[in-house]
């Protein structure tokens, strides 16, 4: 059994259809989905050249207290004013 079937497998969710594709308005599964994304993943070539071009445009036009989110819908830039920073009090091992 593959890794994501696997997970699949674990959550109860292996071969269960989800819900129709938006736009072809044909079925796809979560593990369908999930093979893609691990396919698109390996992929690094294009991560890495995407990420390359992200950080130079946030770098080029936005101060280091910016965040870029991207979803598959929306990319927002987001300005952070406070921050307590990283707090690992609370994290248990």
């Amino acid at each position: 059994m593959e890794r994501h079937e696997e997970y699949l497998f674990n959550l109860g969710l292996d071969g269960k259809e989800l819900h129709k594709h938006p736009k072809s308005g044909s079925d796809y599964t979560l593990e369908s989905l999930l093979i893609k994304f691990k396919k698109y993943l390996e992929n690094n070539e294009d991560f890495e050249s995407i990420s390359e071009s992200v950080l130079k445009y946030m770098s080029k036009e936005h101060h280091p207290h910016c965040t870029l989110i991207a979803t598959s819908t929306n990319v927002q830039v987001l300005e952070g004013f406070k921050s307590t920073g990283e707090v690992y009090y609370f994290i248990k091992d």
